[in-house]
């Protein structure tokens, strides 16, 4: 049997019966995964970003803290995006 390519108006017409409905779910639940980390990925960029930012404008003696924190949460968050990927 050869390898075809995916036919989407198959997997649509498929999608009245019970296997075709599950299937259009988990892809769905696979995209929107991916969105939402993907989204928090960004989101923990732009902490590292306002991090930065703060550090320019109000000088404490707490902010290397902050950026390591800030550092350590965006390369954990990082590493979660890409273990998702993998496993889905």
């Amino acid at each position: 049997m050869q390898n075809q390519p995916f036919d989407f108006t198959g997997f649509l017409n498929n999608a009245t019966s019970l296997d075709g409905a599950l299937l259009a779910y988990g892809i769905f639940l696979r995209v929107l995964f991916f969105f939402a980390f993907g989204l928090y990925t960004l989101f923990a960029a732009i902490v590292v970003r306002q991090v930065y930012l703060m550090d320019e404008t109000i000088k404490t003696p707490l902010a290397p803290v902050l950026k390591l924190i800030a550092w350590a949460h965006l390369l954990l968050t990082l590493f979660i995006t890409m273990m998702v990927f993998v496993a889905l």
